[in-house]
């Protein structure tokens, strides 16, 4: 009799540490989302400070009035610590809720308790959320190849099509003309629209369109390191973390050498 008192003592300590938890949670994550939300449109102002600044140095006796900084602060420091103080307290959340439920249920319905102590729940969220984040990079990396590889064959195909017309042009299959009696093409040479792209790409990576696979790959990793949402939390970093992926998986291996023989042509 005394175990089961004791299972729901623990069941209901835990019960109210969760709620108590997560009404502070989402408290804080309402505030730092709306925060963030202030942040971008301020960002958006920010050009036209300094254009004030260029265009008048006075300009500077407004941008670091106190109010200016201490908005800064706000908008800047305050979610970043923010969102630093939300996960900390998902790990408390979960090392302090788990060690007390798995007591209930020990005491309750008899089953085995496998950590002993609140710092081997803490281990374990780390360990899961450690886990979590290398199955979620896995999953990341086969997706950004398989779109790679998705580029390859979308550009193969744009080439072979016109590849295929022009030797039916000469074979005098095709006898489309427009009203005006001048031949119309159902397919474009895609090699300036790929040039174009391929240099574009390259610049986004910070790489000349002569860099081989080994150099862009590694600009990449630079790059994709910089400018990751979960490290840069300007407001344009997403947009630019989606471009440098964009422009890395164009320029895969097969693009890469099929740009190398245009050049050599």
């Amino acid at each position: 009799m005394g175990n089961k008192f004791l299972g729901y003592i623990y069941k209901g300590l835990g019960s109210a540490l969760d709620a108590i938890f997560g009404f502070i949670i989402s408290i804080l994550e309402i505030i730092v989302g709306l925060l963030e939300g202030v942040k971008r449109i301020v960002a958006s102002l920010a050009g036209i400070l300094l254009v004030m600044l260029f265009l008048n140095p006075f300009a500077l006796i407004l941008i670091f009035n106190p109010i200016i900084i201490s908005i800064f602060i706000v908008l800047v420091v305050v979610p970043f610590l923010g969102m630093q103080f939300i996960n900390y307290l998902k790990y408390l959340k979960y090392m302090v809720t788990e060690y007390f439920y798995d007591r209930a249920k020990m005491h309750l319905s008899g089953e085995k308790i496998h950590y002993q102590t609140m710092g081997d729940y803490g281990r374990k969220y780390r360990q899961d959320e450690e886990n979590a984040r290398r199955r979620e990079q896995e999953a990341w990396r086969r997706a950004q190849e398989e779109r790679r590889r998705q580029q390859e064959r979308e550009w193969q195909e744009r080439f072979n099509q016109w590849y295929r017309y022009q030797q039916q042009q000469q074979g005098g299959y095709y006898n489309d003309y427009n009203h005006s009696g001048y031949r119309q093409s159902p397919f474009q040479d895609p090699t300036d629209a790929f040039v174009k792209k391929y240099k574009e790409s390259a610049q986004i990576l910070g790489v000349t369109d002569d860099a081989d696979k080994y150099e862009i790959k590694l600009a990449y990793r630079k790059m994709a390191k910089k400018y990751h949402p979960d490290v840069n939390h300007e407001a344009d970093a997403t947009k630019k973390f989606q471009e440098i992926n964009e422009a890395y998986e164009f320029l895969n291996d097969k693009n890469i050498e099929r740009y190398k023989n245009m050049r050599k042509n």
